[in-house]
């Protein structure tokens, strides 16, 4: 589930991602579908209906609300086990739009996702983590690209990302002083 106020009415919102049936999503595709409940205070109703949200065959394992294109609207994310991500545009009206396409093309993959400022440019880059290590993924002019890789010491399958502010510096990044020698500590 990811929690945030999409429609921006002041109440908390919900988009709630559903598994993969036994790995047999393939089976209930059009049946088991993904929600957005819009919140109204102390009650919910669900606004998937005509909203843009389409499940397919995402055996859906984790989602977030994120403002990956800097445009001032919280557009959602939705990670698939086995699957390419799928990401949805929220457009001024309160619809989304799927633009998994770019993701897909860029060969994303992983068991678990975070979105985090990574270079401190003030955008959400994506991190990926794989089975033995972790991808950051950056958008440049609407694409998708690997901008790095890191080796990890893990064998298994990573089933979640936890991110923060180490220095308690109020980012969630480290900005390096400038200079020569200057680097991250």
């Amino acid at each position: 589930m990811a929690w945030a106020d999409y429609n921006r009415d002041g109440h908390l919102d919900a988009f709630i991602t559903r598994g993969g049936v036994s790995g047999k999503i393939g089976r209930y595709k059009g049946v088991v579908q993904d929600q957005l409940q819009l919140g109204e205070g102390s009650t919910f109703h669900n606004g998937s209906a005509g909203s843009g949200i389409r499940k397919g065959t995402c055996r859906g394992r984790a989602a977030a609300a994120v403002d990956y294109n800097r445009e001032g609207l919280l557009d959602i994310f939705a990670a698939c086990f086995k699957g390419g991500p799928k990401l949805y545009r929220q457009r001024a009206k309160g619809t989304f739009e799927g633009v998994s396409g770019p993701l897909r093309k860029s060969r994303m993959e992983g068991t678990a996702f975070a979105w985090v400022d990574v270079n401190g440019r003030r955008g959400q880059e994506l991190l990926s983590a794989r089975k033995r290590g972790f991808a950051v993924y950056r958008r440049r002019k609407a694409r998708w690209r690997r901008a790095q890789t890191i080796h990890g010491r893990h064998d298994g399958l990573v089933q979640t990302l936890a991110i923060a502010d180490y220095d308690n510096d109020g980012t969630q990044t480290c900005t390096p002083p400038r200079g020569p020698a200057a680097r991250c500590s």
